[in-house]
């Protein structure tokens, strides 16, 4: 059994998720000026200027723009910090308050299966977490084909973060992503996310 402090934390992340996320809403900017900034290159927010470029993945099989300041995570540091099946990539911010993810699954899969990408999606974040909150799912359509997206608030210690992860498929293999932030963040970086993601793009599988 929790005690009351515990539980008293948990109500008091979970208000403060739910105000964050309730602010950003009210200040939304349409998502076409996220998504044609992110092309253009630099993004505005907050008097700030964030220079966004292309960053490759996969060894060059897919790409994504992030921002500039967002560095690779060398692959030695990589295997000791992350557990992933299969292939991956994963870039941060100097202070590590943002991750971003992607990783190419082994397993063959076809667009049928989407649906089950979705339960799994939720699986995993429950692994996390078992307290993890579902805060909006939906099916994005991009040029490659269709994207399941998830979104969940997820309370760890004295903090919550805002986890958004998504997952396609390409060359027949199920693809998973995710960004990684604190609530305080999250009026940045919630719709900067969905503007990076819509960026993604894969190469020809044959590519080196």
């Amino acid at each position: 059994m929790e005690h009351w402090d515990e539980q008293f934390l948990k109500v008091s992340n979970n208000l403060r998720a739910q105000e964050q996320i309730a602010a950003a809403e009210e200040q939304a900017v349409l998502p076409e000026v996220w998504e044609a900034q992110v092309q253009h290159g630099v993004v505005e927010y907050g008097g700030q200027m964030i220079e966004i470029e292309d960053k490759e993945l996969l060894g060059g099989r897919a790409s994504i723009r992030l921002p500039r300041s967002m560095q690779l995570i060398p692959r030695g540091v990589l295997q000791r910090e992350f557990s992933s099946e299969g292939e991956q990539d994963v870039f941060t911010n100097e202070d590590r308050t943002v991750i971003f993810g992607l990783s190419l699954r082994e397993h063959h899969l076809s667009w049928d299966d989407m649906d089950a990408l979705k339960t799994a999606m939720t699986v995993t974040a429950k692994e996390l977490r078992s307290d993890v909150q579902l805060l909006q799912e939906d099916i994005i359509e991009l040029q490659s084909g269709g994207m399941v997206c998830c979104e969940y608030a997820l309370p760890a210690g004295d903090a919550m973060y805002y986890l958004i992860m998504f997952a396609t498929i390409w060359d027949e293999r199920a693809v998973w992503g995710s960004f990684h932030f604190t609530v305080n963040d999250l009026l940045l970086w919630q719709p900067l996310s969905h503007a990076l993601i819509r960026s993604l793009r894969f190469h020809d599988p044959a590519r080196p």
